[in-house]
């Protein structure tokens, strides 16, 4: 397998974006998404996938999945190219959790508008503000 790895702000941000918006992607789970995030889990649906500093693998493993380790300060976010069935490339980016923190406010603050989610807005940003508490985001 080939990793691509992200680095420039913005190509993390276009990282962020297409997991949280690609089909049913992060923002159609977005409660999922926020709930694991605050036990240390990961999500992932098609060809993407979300990751976090000993998201129930041990440090060997994660060191075969990945180029570098995923430290305190950062998520990972993969998405896969699948060729004749079986991955061939992949494209990562460590994700600061403030930007990943960010980018999961402008979910809950695109659902308050939608008045077929606005039930689950108090919920979404009880989640957020305990991440926020969590990942220490100023």
């Amino acid at each position: 397998m080939t990793y691509f790895i992200k680095t420039t702000e913005k190509d993390l941000k276009e990282l962020v974006d297409d997991f949280l918006f690609t089909g049913g992607g992060g923002s159609a789970h977005i409660e999922q998404v926020l709930g694991g995030a605050l036990q240390g889990q990961g999500f992932g649906f098609d060809f993407y996938g979300l990751f976090f500093k000993g998201d129930d693998w041990d440090t060997e493993t994660e060191s075969y999945y990945f180029p570098t380790p995923i430290d305190n300060k950062h998520a990972l976010i993969e998405t896969n190219a699948y060729v004749d069935d079986q991955v061939n490339d992949s494209e990562i980016g460590y994700i600061p959790l403030e930007m990943l923190y960010n980018s999961f406010a402008n979910v809950v603050e695109i659902k308050s508008k939608d008045s077929n989610t606005t039930q689950d807005i108090p919920k979404l940003e009880k989640m957020l503000a305990e991440l926020k508490k969590k990942w220490q985001i100023k």
